[in-house]
């Protein structure tokens, strides 16, 4: 997003630029996976908005964060991309940080279950929120509100959970 606007990283979009910058500057690629890894909390939530600078902060007079909201973990792309290229820190860097992406995992598929078996969803502080999921402005279930008790359910949800 545009930081005139938006003067914060976003936890969604993090995984995307990161994806970027691993293919140019390893260290910087490191680093920036693990100033938001740093960031979870004890059971696992990272919190999805967050200035990085007293200059950003600044620019927020209130961010109101809710830990029943998460972001689909695009950090594991980079991770990923990391991996299969062999990069030679990679093994070394997940044995210090895979008890943090494990919490994360565990966190994220309790806090976003429904209670029906394997069945997510992008929890907000209301129903009509669904800025967790990343894209807010994506077109949700409303065509099957009333016709399947499916509709609460988010298939994005379902595949980065199986990612």
């Amino acid at each position: 997003p545009s930081r005139v606007f938006f003067p914060r990283g976003f936890l969604w979009d993090e995984g995307f630029h990161t994806l970027i910058v691993c293919k140019w500057d390893k260290d910087l690629c490191y680093a920036s996976l693990e100033s938001w890894l740093d960031t979870m909390t004890d059971e696992g939530w990272i919190p999805r908005e967050q200035p990085r600078g007293p200059e950003a902060a600044s620019m927020i007079p209130e961010l109101a964060e809710d830990s029943r909201e998460a972001n689909p973990p695009t950090l594991l792309l980079p991770i990923l991309s990391l991996f299969h290229q062999k990069d030679p820190l990679i093994q070394t860097w997940l044995l210090v940080y895979y008890p943090k992406l494990e919490r994360w995992f565990n966190w994220l598929t309790t806090s976003q279950a429904t209670g029906t078996n394997f069945l997510y969803k992008w929890w907000g502080p209301n129903e009509a929120s669904n800025l967790g999921s990343g894209m807010d402005d994506f077109p949700r279930d409303d065509f099957l509100e009333g016709r399947s008790h499916f509709a609460k359910y988010s298939l994005d949800s379902h595949i980065w959970i199986l990612f």
